[in-house]
C-alpha cells in the first residue's frame, strides 16, 4: 500500500475540505443567529439578510458532512484496492 496513491491522497484532501466546511459553516450560522436574534442588542430592527446568512452557513455546513462522508469512503475504497490479496485459506 503507497500513502502516495493519488487516490488517496484526493481521499484525504476530501476529508481535510469536508472538515474545515463543517468547521467554517457551523461557526458562520452560530455568528449569524446570534447577530439576527440581537444578542448584542446593537440595533432595533433585525435585517432578513442575517437570516439568510445563517442559513448558507447552515448549508455549507451540510455540504461539508457530504463532502467529508465522501472522503471517507474514498479512502476506504483506494486503500482496501490498493492493499494486497489476502492468502487464500486452503
Amino acid at each position: 500500500m503507497s500513502t502516495t496513491d493519488p487516490a488517496i491522497v484526493a481521499a484525504r484532501g476530501r476529508v481535510r475540505l469536508g472538515a474545515w466546511m463543517i468547521i467554517a459553516g457551523s461557526l458562520g450560522a452560530i455568528m449569524a443567529l446570534l447577530t439576527y436574534v440581537d444578542v448584542w442588542d446593537v440595533s432595533d430592527t433585525k435585517p432578513a439578510g442575517w437570516g439568510v446568512v445563517a442559513a448558507l452557513c447552515a448549508v455549507l455546513a451540510l455540504a461539508g458532512f457530504v463532502v467529508l462522508w465522501g472522503g471517507l469512503t474514498a479512502g476506504a475504497r483506494a486503500t482496501a484496492a490498493s492493499a494486497p490479496p489476502p492468502d487464500g485459506g486452503a
